[in-house]
């Protein structure tokens, strides 16, 4: 039984070790289940001349590898070809990951061919690695290939194939790819006029999202930009020098990606109504930033980090969107859909960089869809919240005018009033009657002049204290006109409608009280002047007339309304000085 054992070990390894026997009419075999296997630890990015023949390979049962996101480790695959037909024959190496850094393939004889991100030839126009095999006939060849990836996951299939085999699996894929770039693109065009128009950051954070996960994933690194490249005439210099930089650029643009997507959600959601889920969004950003540091400092590439600080944040947004769907929130259902595409082609092409998950069949685009899905489900929901800001728009400028108007009726009721008591008092009045009713009136004035003010302006909710006191100071002396007297305003400030009545009615006070009192029948200086430092504000009301008696004149009627105004109603304090004339301080905050 145990010869019988040995027997069937032997044979195994005899397959594996045979030579895979390529025919003229074999058009695409796959080979790695054919070969043999070993994983060189601390491997250098630069490949050695000689290969590693030594006996630790081992052979290999499936047709894809996947060795995750490693750090200097080659992985080293021996094949054998024989030629069993009578003509030679002339095949292509095919490595389906357009991403790896470096490829080399060792033929018997010791002839070297070099493929990879760091050692792009002359384009051709094929996406993928592709290396040429002769082989004379009846001819057996060995070869040996090493792939070593440090700036994106190392995995493949690997397939000898005739060149229009290769050619037409490179046309299928760079039509797909060339679709779901196009979609990506056509909603990041579409999502930044929206934001030239709106200036909602919401947009910005959205279409840098869009921009950058689809030149990481279409274009970065990879043969889908080398059309660009030689369509401009970029020389093969520059190409190899911005292509290298650009590989290690992946672990950038996959915390950016990420960055991007955390602002917009938090934007799009209003996380700061949930207060720790916004806190754990905020720190996303911070664990971002510390890799991005860590990798820019030498100290580690953290690509696998990157990648792995994305998936969680995923889970997270996932966990918030599902409450959010519990909630019944407006458009939580479209997030549901989206996020539930990102997350699961996410998982999916995460899970296939490590070989975790190996479709049957091959890859079949799951995390392209997802992407172009996620992005779509998005639009819709940023296409909803556009319509509702519209509507709130228009809500608004309806708002505004409806004010307007309320001003405008407010100015004319309060003139109506004005008018109505005038024609019902005056002839019933004395002279010092009349005289308070016509102070009474100017207070009334002072208000309704806010409301043209008002009625005159888009801002509605507040004012010009310079053009307000302008307007006042106007009608006061058109009531008490005084010869020589010269009425000087400084000071712009914009007022709230409250805090400009109250000033109204205290410069309207104070001027009328110095126009009367102040000067005598000689000429002299009014100066109103408004100010703020920091958080407090003074209104000063100044003149250089005779002044008065502070004490005598402490109970009268106008400064006990001007006392009560600043201190009841602005919360501040009054400071009164007579000096060569009179001054009057008010400060509130």
């Amino acid at each position: 039984m145990f010869r019988y054992f040995w027997f069937l070990i032997f044979c195994a390894f005899s397959l594996w070790a045979a030579p895979i026997e390529i025919l003229e009419a074999d058009n695409n075999i796959s080979i790695l289940e054919h070969s043999e296997v070993y994983v060189e630890q601390n491997a250098k990015i630069q490949h050695p001349v000689t290969p590693k023949t030594e006996g630790v390979y081992k052979p290999y049962d499936s047709d894809f590898i996947s060795r995750g996101y490693t750090t200097d480790e080659a992985v080293w695959v021996r094949f054998v070809l024989r030629n069993t037909s009578d003509k030679p024959l002339e095949r292509m190496l095919h490595i389906d990951n357009s991403m790896l850094d470096s490829i080399t393939l060792y033929e018997e004889g010791g002839q070297l061919v070099h493929a990879g991100v760091l050692n792009y030839g002359k384009f051709d126009g094929i996406i993928d690695f592709h290396l040429p095999l002769l082989l004379q006939p009846k001819e057996t060849k060995t070869y040996y290939l090493r792939i070593l990836s440090n700036s994106c996951a190392t995995y493949f299939h690997l397939n000898v194939e005739t060149e229009n085999s290769l050619w037409l699996k490179n046309n299928k894929r760079e039509l797909i790819l060339t679709f779901f770039a196009s979609v990506m693109i056509a909603l990041a065009i579409y999502n930044g006029f929206i934001y030239a128009f709106t200036r909602e950051k919401v947009y910005l954070y959205y279409v840098i999202f869009l921009i950058f996960a689809t030149y990481n994933h279409f274009f970065s690194y990879a043969a889908m930009i080398m059309p660009f490249y030689y369509f401009f005439g970029v020389s093969d210099a520059f190409i190899e020098w911005f292509t290298a930089i650009d590989a290690y650029l992946g672990v950038y643009y996959m915390l950016v990606i990420s960055s991007a997507f955390v602002l917009f959600f938090m934007e799009l959601i209003d996380s700061k109504r949930f207060g720790a889920a916004h806190k754990i969004l905020k720190s996303f950003l911070l664990i971002y930033a510390l890799i991005g540091i860590i990798s820019a400092l030498g100290i580690r590439y953290s690509l696998d980090w990157a990648a792995y600080g994305c998936f969680t944040m995923l889970l997270f947004i996932m966990g918030v969107v599902g409450y959010l769907v519990y909630k019944k929130e407006e458009n939580s259902l479209y997030l549901l859909l989206g996020q539930g595409a990102h997350i699961s082609g996410y998982i999916l092409f995460f899970s296939y960089n490590i070989g975790a998950y190996i479709p049957d069949g091959g890859y079949w685009y799951f995390y392209e869809m997802s992407l172009a899905s996620d992005a779509f489900l998005f639009s819709i929901v940023l296409s909803k919240k556009l319509s509702r800001t519209k509507a709130l728009e228009t809500a608004l400028a309806t708002q505004k005018i409806l004010i307007r108007e309320l001003h405008h009726r407010v100015k004319n009721n309060l003139q109506f009033i004005v008018s109505l008591y005038r024609l019902k008092l005056k002839k019933h009045l004395s002279e010092s009657g009349k005289e308070m009713l016509g102070e009474a009136e100017q207070n009334i004035r002072s208000i309704g002049k806010i409301h043209e003010i008002l009625y005159n302006q888009q801002n509605i909710s507040e004012l010009s204290a310079y053009e307000y006191f302008g307007d006042l100071v106007n009608e006061i002396q058109r009531g008490y006109p005084a010869e020589g007297v010269n009425i000087r305003i400084d000071g712009e400030m914009r007022l709230s409608i409250d805090h400009a009545i109250y000033c109204g009615l205290i410069v309207n006070e104070l001027v009328t009280n110095a126009l009367k009192y102040a000067f005598a029948d000689k000429g002299g200086n009014i100066d109103i002047s408004l100010g703020k430092t920091a958080s407090i504000k003074t209104l000063i009301i100044a003149d250089n007339g005779v002044g008065y008696d502070l004490k005598s004149h402490k109970h009268s009627f106008g400064l006990s309304l001007v006392e009560k105004l600043a201190k009841d109603e602005l919360k501040g304090e009054l400071t009164t000085s007579i000096n060569g004339g009179t001054s009057h301080t008010i400060k509130w905050g």
